[in-house]
């Protein structure tokens, strides 16, 4: 039996529950409340020490890190593929999961809790969740929270957020202009990578993400959303768990993006 430890289908939670969906894998859910920051709490720590979503539990691994965690799934249980078979295909395919993990996921995640997520937080939920994360036992994530909370610095942030979203989205629209999938003629992972990040962008950042700028972009969401496994897995809903009507865009702060100049 698959477990799976995820959040609701937004982010790095949704790219494994696609994952599973689109290839119709049953699976024991295990919910973990991210805005309670129960990914830092000692129960979840024992099944991954980082503390973080999503984590695959197959027979005796636990296997954290979204792109490995769906990789895992191709290789164990190939049918129906998910991979490119040709080896530039592949290629292609992990290259756009460097760029999710490394400049895409932890720029959308800024800029969402700031736009959407913080916001609509009291002084008293902000007091409290500054109690929580001051017990966070992760040096770098009880940093990353405590900036994400203070608004420190948050315009140089943002606005290097924004350029690497609009960096990544240029290479996006230019991708779907060689072929309809981001790896290839065939939809693979890469496009279960990207989607849930990029399908916020027309309210994120209507100003990079619209019709005139990247109608191929848009035509693609459209595309990868009318799957029946995109579908399935968007409205999947953990046992006693709400799903917020807005749950594709429930984010909370994630690592910084990589800096390389």
């Amino acid at each position: 039996m698959l477990e799976l430890y995820h959040s609701w289908p937004c982010g790095h939670s949704a790219i494994a529950l696609i994952g599973l969906h689109e290839k119709g894998l049953r699976f024991e859910s295990h919910y973990v409340e991210l805005r309670n920051l129960e990914q830092y709490s000692p129960r979840f720590l024992a099944v991954n020490p980082h503390g973080h979503v999503p984590v695959l539990r197959h027979e005796a691994a636990a296997i954290a890190g979204t792109t490995a965690v769906l990789e895992y799934v191709e290789e164990t249980f190939p049918t129906p593929a998910l991979m490119p078979v040709d080896a530039v295909g592949r290629w292609k395919a992990r290259v756009w999961g460097k760029i999710l993990n490394e400049d895409i996921a932890p720029s959308v995640s800024l800029l969402a809790w700031h736009t959407w997520t913080l916001p609509t937080l009291s002084a008293a939920e902000r007091g409290r969740l500054g109690e929580q994360v001051a017990m966070i036992p992760i040096d770098e994530r009880r940093a990353e929270w405590q900036l994400a909370l203070s608004e420190t610095d948050f315009a140089n942030r943002s606005q290097y957020a924004a350029y690497k979203l609009g960096a990544a989205v240029s290479r996006v629209e230019a991708s779907l202009a060689q072929h309809p999938w981001l790896a290839g003629p065939h939809y693979s992972l890469a496009d279960i990578y990207l989607f849930p990040m990029l399908v916020v962008l027309p309210r994120l950042l209507p100003q990079v993400v619209n019709a005139p700028a990247t109608p191929r972009l848009l035509a693609w969401l459209k595309a990868v959303r009318d799957r029946p496994g995109v579908r399935s897995a968007l409205s999947f809903k953990p046992a006693g768990t709400p799903l917020p009507a807005d749950s594709l865009e429930m984010f909370v702060p994630g690592p910084e993006p990589i800096r390389w100049g």
